[in-house]
């Protein structure tokens, strides 16, 4: 064995690999979260290392909010804010190997992005191969473009997050901007 063998041989346990952390992602959980207007589901991938990736979605099948977490850092995308890093700071005890963590709610964020971590999330998502597809080019979307509400156009926040109403239903305009907001 040569000493540059012996030496990858030696670190190679230490090192981080993004896709090898997608690819060891299992959907595990879904969970209904009701809020006042809406319910909104969960969806949990765990993977090696205590990475994980929570999806949140709204009624409208819109992906609201998405976090990656591995190795105490996070990236988080969501609909109002679009994209924050940060790390999940550990108690004494630590992140326990076999435990799994879904109520992290100790996440410190970062003052500036930190395009190492995005980058490497990007890594993780693209490796996943329990994703479907649309769910997948959403997630990729939200993490290279980083959609905000704030930003978009009054017709696409309509179309992707308004109620839908029976157009045959006789409503007077005022009626039918109101059924919208509801």
């Amino acid at each position: 064995m040569t000493k540059k063998a012996r030496i990858h041989e030696i670190t190679s346990p230490f090192l981080f690999d993004p896709s090898s952390v997608g690819r060891s992602m299992k959907k595990l959980e879904m969970d209904v979260i009701q809020t006042s207007n809406q319910e909104v589901v969960s969806y949990w991938y765990h993977g090696e290392n205590q990475s994980a990736v929570v999806v949140w979605v709204d009624e409208k099948k819109n992906i609201i909010k998405q976090q990656i977490i591995y190795f105490s850092q996070v990236v988080e995308w969501n609909i109002l804010e679009g994209i924050r890093t940060g790390w999940i700071a550990e108690e004494e005890e630590g992140l326990r190997p076999n435990k799994i963590n879904k109520d992290i709610k100790d996440i410190h964020y970062d003052q500036e992005l930190q395009k190492m971590a995005i980058s490497q999330a990007i890594q993780i998502i693209e490796s996943m191969d329990c994703l479907e597809e649309p769910v997948y080019q959403a997630l990729i979307r939200n993490l290279k473009e980083s959609p905000q509400i704030s930003k978009m156009s009054s017709h696409e926040v309509m179309t992707l997050f308004g109620q839908s109403y029976n157009k045959k239903t006789k409503l007077t305009w005022w009626q039918k901007l109101l059924f919208l907001f509801k």
